[in-house]
């Protein structure tokens, strides 16, 4: 008995070893995945801050080695040099961290043209111009309507929202809804009528049981029935349950598995009879 009482624990710390080992696995796996996919999203990132550096530092440098001196507003070459670089790394620095957006691309560009001389900026000016009016024009897009026309069947729009296919229904069948309407408000009447007749009957059962009142003085309203909406006949009704169930496909599927179980035994009876000739 002790023997088979620790052959049960091998096998049950076995099978929570395997389950502990799959887990294990399957974690692994998933860190494996995860790692794989924030290294794709950081060389990812790393090249686009990498392209968005070269395209500000090149421009900046063409304008610095077209022009040879710059000296406007009071600012010497090498000020000017000096402003660039403390730019390009103040830019350089925002890209390492990943924090950088693009409304604050363009305010440092805005900002950091305005540094520039007014006659050689035309190059940094079209950038940021070009970056606000993307800007703009994705805003615009975002706040407007998704539907901006409608086209009817005989080709024609409109700038009005066409029916829906509720509303479309419920103007077809206006007379429908009307009877439908009326017939659940006289239902919930007389759901309502039949809740007070039973709590009268109940208090006038209470007054009879007690001795206080005699049965022949309330047997109307102990005998009084709930009304009842008037419906369709029974024939009728049924007659519409048999043809709704006969429009089935299982319905179908009988009537067909009949027919051929029919011509399976009138087959049966033939080839009896053309044996017997």
């Amino acid at each position: 008995m002790e023997e088979f009482d620790n052959e049960y624990e091998i096998i049950l710390l076995r099978s929570q070893n395997e389950k502990l080992r799959k887990l294990l696995i399957d974690e692994r796996f998933k860190v494996y995945q995860e790692r794989k996919r924030r290294i794709l999203l950081e060389a990812r990132l790393l090249l686009i801050f990498k392209t968005l550096k070269d395209v500000y530092n090149v421009d900046v440098r063409d304008l610095i080695t077209s022009e040879g001196s710059v000296s406007t507003n009071g600012n010497s070459p090498s000020d000017f040099s000096q402003t660039i670089n403390r730019f390009s790394n103040a830019f350089q620095t925002e890209n390492s961290y990943g924090s950088k957006s693009a409304s604050a691309m363009t305010v440092d560009l805005s900002y950091s043209s305005q540094l520039l001389p007014p006659d050689n900026d035309k190059r940094i000016l079209n950038t940021t111009q070009s970056l606000q009016v993307d800007n703009e024009v994705n805003q615009s897009k975002s706040s407007n309507t998704p539907w901006l026309w409608f086209v009817d069947e005989n080709g024609i729009s409109t700038a009005q929202m066409p029916l829906s296919l509720s509303n479309a229904l419920k103007m077809r069948k206006a007379a429908f809804i009307a009877r439908s309407a009326a017939r659940q408000k006289r239902i919930n009447a007389a759901r309502a009528f039949r809740k007070h007749l039973a709590h009268e009957k109940h208090k006038i059962a209470l007054e009879v049981l007690a001795g206080r009142t005699d049965v022949r003085n309330v047997a109307d309203i102990l005998g009084h029935s709930c009304c009842f909406l008037p419906r369709s006949s029974f024939y009728q009704s049924a007659l519409e349950t048999k043809q709704r169930i006969q429009g089935t496909k299982e319905s179908e599927d009988q009537r067909r598995a009949a027919v051929k179980e029919k011509d399976f035994h009138v087959n049966r009876l033939l080839a009896y009879c053309y044996s017997q000739v």
